[in-house]
């Protein structure tokens, strides 16, 4: 599992969407700091209590729309005939539409067992099509962003050349102050015919669960490959050669094996694998209790304590 996070997938496609060209993640790679800190978590070796790691989390977010035009081609997700918007304006508003209803839908059932969910803080929507490729991705954030580091932003554009993208927690919230620019950029970066609705086999909304398990801090479950001792720093994932996708034929082959010589089947239903929408079904216990951990030591800001200060200095 190389730790670099940017690796094919399969082919997008819709009628109602701009198809893209392929289904990829891009998220930005994990620092040296999260990585150790990964490490660490996964050796146990830390100071929070369990009844840190039991509780709800409820993470505010914020939904923006860019399209190239109002048209369902251009990226104009579904709204109700009663709002209006003029080009140009940014609108917020409390009011989900269908779609992203939906995809809300989609988001917090992926999260509920980790006893996660999302409660939509406002959505825009936005007609710029010099924005809609993600070419301007800074200017557009410098706009749009929302909120402060707890708080999750979704970006939709029509013509992203990625699947999604997503921004791992900064350790610069604890090591040092964060920048405007590191704040701003925070967040994930969506094509929107990923959306519920979209072409099979990423047509379910899963695509954001995906990318919103990089923006709690998980990595993909082929991270370092067959390696037992790089990886996902999470060990309850079995080691995986590769991503599961559809450049390798079926979407969800049951049964697959890539590390043969190594404990467990490939973790092709894991939502952190490159799998079809259809095949996405789980994270596994440990990954849940990671992205606690991850959520209350960086973005909420608990590492700065003494007593959690030592999981970044050895």
């Amino acid at each position: 599992m190389s730790l670099k996070i940017s690796l094919l997938a399969a082919i997008v496609g819709t009628a109602a969407f701009n198809a893209g060209p392929q289904f990829s993640c891009n998220s930005t790679a994990p620092s040296p700091e999260l990585l150790a800190l990964h490490k660490k978590l996964g050796e146990e070796k830390h100071n929070m209590k369990r009844d840190e790691l039991s509780g709800h989390i409820d993470v505010g977010i914020y939904i923006h729309v860019v399209a190239s035009n109002f048209t369902a081609t251009g990226g104009w997700l579904d709204v109700c005939t009663s709002q209006k918007y003029s080009t140009g304006t940014v609108l917020l508003t409390r009011q989900q539409d269908t779609t992203i209803q939906k995809q809300m839908e989609v988001l917090n059932a992926g999260f509920a067992p980790s006893n996660i969910s999302f409660s939509v803080q406002g959505v825009d929507k936005t007609i710029n099509s010099s924005w809609t490729s993600g070419s301007e991705q800074l200017t557009m954030k410098r706009a749009l962003h929302r909120g402060d580091y707890r708080v999750l932003n979704l970006y939709f554009l029509p013509n992203f050349r990625f699947a999604g993208e997503c921004f791992f927690p900064n350790m610069n919230n604890i090591l040092n102050p964060l920048t405007t620019d590191d704040l701003v950029r925070d967040g994930c970066t969506i094509r929107s015919n990923t959306v519920p609705g979209g072409p099979a086999p990423y047509d379910m909304g899963k695509t954001a669960v995906h990318e919103v398990g990089h923006w709690f801090g998980l990595l993909h479950t082929f991270s370092g490959g067959c390696d037992e001792v790089a990886g996902d720093y999470i060990s309850d994932t079995p080691a995986q050669k590769n991503a599961t996708d559809e450049h390798l034929g079926d979407g969800c082959p049951i049964g697959r094996d890539s590390c043969p010589e190594l404990p467990g089947l490939d973790p092709i239903h894991n939502y952190m694998d490159y799998s079809s929408d259809k095949c996405y079904t789980e994270f596994t216990p440990e990954q849940k209790k990671r992205m606690k951990q991850l959520w209350k030591l960086i973005r909420f800001g608990t590492i700065r304590s003494s007593s959690a200060v030592n999981l970044t200095t050895t």
